[in-house]
């Protein structure tokens, strides 16, 4: 399988949910087809900042919930990507510091981090870098927390930012830490891949575990193990006493929501089509005479039945992107629409196709269709398996993975494929992960995933 090095699949995510982005770091000037990858506002660009903030204020990995919910408040903010920017942020915006706050006024970082102030600081230490505080370290944090100049609310993102911004020898070894760390609490949090396992990790035995399991690595632990090490310490959990240990979060403005499939034409002719997850994700594309001429994505503030924000639209004719804000209204499971700043209008209707209820046996078979880029698409042929395994094979490059039903219900599924092969457009062995919708009238799959990093992926759509 020749898969596709696309402009159009890392863009796919939309704009019109509880979700969004904020920028990378800084990054060299790149071709049009890795812009869309940097200009960040997607709620996924959020998950290592706040796998940061679990680590830091809670010792463990995000939960399922917790990581969506806070990934799209900060998406929604439009706040900074990195600990180092939310720090220095945290003073300046309202919106933040209070979600900021939730973390550390939440029962559970309060109960790892409780005593005097000087107490308080070396708990912090010893969750965070696995060691006491020096001297000089301890009296500065102690200090400011005297002072006022600091609170107990920022005080784990102040010392986490402070880590990675110390270049001495013993903050090169903290910042190795806590990045390994924050990888082994993504590995963890990436291994939940069905309804049982996301349930499993709740309650306070679990959180323990997850707790032990980052405390137990160090600086120098090989990262090739985090995904054996995840995936054992999950399966450990399953005969766990359940519970809750979620942090509160802040109430939403609304409890109005966009989410569902949605499609009509734009202005400007496009076919437009959205999937508005229940988890704030978003997914996109546009077509012109049935055939995809670009994608979009996007984040978005929601104040009853108005939804606001900006996105970054990538056209596969013109090679180019640009960033636009928008601005509208929605009827839930109704209509929605929406005026961009460049004066397009966008009109959709709710498509009741969202609500079908699938499974893995209806979308089981083999599909014939194509791998679309934004340069050429090419004819594949992928199986679905009534396990869920998907794969595909041909012209020096294999592709395995799973497509997994959404815990909503809704007709959505998530996939991971992985390639192997010497042919592989996204080269061997790389990973990707999105999602999946099947229609069953015209008996279709379409599917889109990116990579890691986001810089390349794949879209398929193809009939049974």
């Amino acid at each position: 399988m020749k898969t596709t090095r696309l402009c159009c699949t890392i863009l796919v995510t939309s704009l019109l949910a509880a979700c969004g982005g904020g920028n990378q770091e800084a990054q060299p000037a790149q071709s049009p087809r890795l812009l869309a990858s940097v200009v960040a506002t997607s709620a996924a660009d959020y998950t290592p900042v706040v796998q940061q903030l679990y680590v830091s204020y809670f010792g463990r990995p995000a939960d399922t919930a917790g990581l969506n919910n806070f990934k799209n408040q900060l998406a929604a903010l439009q706040a900074p990507t990195d600990i180092a920017g939310l720090s220095a942020a945290y003073s300046t915006n309202a919106s933040l510091k209070a979600l900021i706050d939730s973390f550390g006024n939440s029962r559970e970082s309060q109960a790892l981090y409780a005593g005097t102030n000087e107490q308080f600081i070396s708990a912090i230490y010893r969750n965070l870098l696995s060691r006491e505080p020096n001297e000089a370290g301890k009296a500065f944090w102690v200090g400011a927390l005297d002072k006022g100049s600091l609170t107990r609310a920022n005080a784990s993102l102040s010392i986490m930012s402070g880590a990675f911004g110390n270049s001495s020898t013993q903050g090169q070894a903290d910042a190795a830490l806590i990045h390994n760390r924050v990888a082994l609490a993504t590995a963890f949090s990436d291994a939940m891949l069905t309804v049982s396992q996301v349930n499993s990790y709740s309650g306070s035995a679990a959180a323990a575990k997850a707790r032990a399991l980052l405390a137990s690595i160090s600086n120098g632990t090989n990262t090739a193990s985090f995904a054996a090490l995840a995936s054992a310490t999950l399966d450990s959990m399953s005969e766990l006493p359940s519970g809750t240990t979620m942090p509160t979060l802040p109430p939403s403005a609304s409890t109005a929501t966009p989410e569902g499939f949605w499609s009509g034409t734009a202005s400007n002719g496009a076919q437009v089509r959205l999937a508005l997850l229940e988890d704030g994700s978003s997914w996109g594309v546009y077509l012109a005479n049935n055939t995809i001429a670009g994608a979009i994505i996007g984040s978005v503030t929601v104040n009853g039945s108005t939804a606001s924000g900006i996105a970054s639209d990538f056209n596969v004719a013109t090679r180019s992107v640009t960033t636009t804000r928008y601005t509208g209204t929605f009827t839930a499971k109704n209509t929605i629409n929406i005026t961009a700043s460049n004066g397009i209008t966008f009109a959709g209707k709710y498509n009741t196709a969202y609500d079908q209820a699938v499974s893995l046996a209806t979308v089981a078979g083999t599909y014939s269709g194509s791998a679309i880029t934004g340069q050429f698409s090419q004819a594949i042929n992928v199986t679905v398996s009534a396990t869920g395994a998907i794969t595909s094979a041909g012209n020096g490059c294999s592709a395995s993975g799973t497509a997994t039903p959404r815990a909503s219900g809704k007709n959505v599924f998530d996939i991971k494929v992985v390639f192997s092969g010497t042919n592989c457009a996204l080269g061997n062995g790389t990973a990707t992960s999105g999602v999946a919708t099947y229609d069953a009238q015209s008996r279709s799959l379409l599917a889109l995933a990116a990579n890691g990093s986001k810089s390349d992926g794949f879209i398929f759509i193809g009939t049974r």
